[in-house]
């Protein structure tokens, strides 16, 4: 962690919005989904929830793992007082099941940080606990910045930094050395909106996209760049790499001569 660049304005963006007010639980037993709608609590699909809340999985999906969480799993959104109200044994079979499904904010006694106060609903029955997005919300700053520190460096372990040791291009320096290794202030870039944002010039405006492949695309053509033939790109190429099925699959911008 320590060896990537974080702006103080960074840390109080990712500290205010690491955590959604609402937080999802994941539930894969029929009979506790009919449970929750018995209750009348709102609980939605996967596909259901993406439609619902376009950004939600963007924004929150690293911070609760839901992109491994199985995908027929029904998701209910809830803040304290929605858990507060529903019977005692049904919200401990879903806190449960949390930890089970291995959902991302389910903490052991393995995490360094010690000093929280978590409630007991909040305490799984194997010992670990839920960080609920008002526990965390309490927390004074400077705990919230050495825990996202914590979190963060146990999931960047595996990454590599490669110094930027290549002649930029002119054009590129300034961006380069405004961006090149740093963290983006919501979630994104993703490598298609981390190319289109240099290939039109408006990174701050591009780079806390997500994009998909055909808007990274449409876009592309739109602003006058065509596919060729070329094999080494020159500074201002746009390189694309795709599956045998010709679809992108990653891309990168070119700043520096080869």
């Amino acid at each position: 962690m320590d060896q990537f660049t974080v702006r103080p304005e960074q840390w109080r963006s990712w500290t205010e919005h690491f955590l959604p007010p609402d937080e999802p639980f994941f539930v894969a037993d029929a009979d506790i989904s009919a449970a929750l709608s018995a209750a009348g609590e709102v609980v939605y699909t996967r596909i259901e929830l993406s439609e619902s809340f376009p950004r939600f999985s963007l924004d929150h999906g690293y911070a609760y793992h839901v992109w491994s969480v199985d995908a027929d799993s029904l998701v209910w959104l809830a803040d304290r007082e929605a858990r507060d109200r529903i019977d005692r044994s049904l919200w401990i079979t879903i806190r449960d099941e949390q930890g089970r499904i291995e959902r991302g904010q389910v903490y052991d006694g393995h995490w360094p940080l010690s000093g929280i106060e978590v409630p007991a609903t909040d305490r799984l029955s194997d010992g670990r606990w839920l960080l609920a997005p008002d526990t965390w919300l309490a927390l004074d700053f400077d705990v919230q910045r050495r825990w996202l520190r914590e979190w963060m460096s146990r999931r960047l372990v595996d990454d590599e930094l490669r110094p930027i040791d290549a002649d930029v291009a002119p054009p590129y320096r300034a961006i380069v050395a405004r961006y090149a290794n740093t963290f983006a202030d919501r979630s994104g870039a993703n490598c298609f909106s981390a190319t289109l944002g240099m290939a039109l010039g408006r990174p701050h405006d591009v780079f806390p996209l997500w994009l998909h492949q055909e808007p990274f695309l449409r876009a592309l053509r739109g602003n006058g760049y065509r596919r060729t033939d070329a094999v080494d790109p020159d500074p201002g190429d746009v390189v694309i790499w795709t599956s045998h099925t010709g679809l992108p699959v990653h891309a990168a911008f070119c700043v520096a001569d080869a």
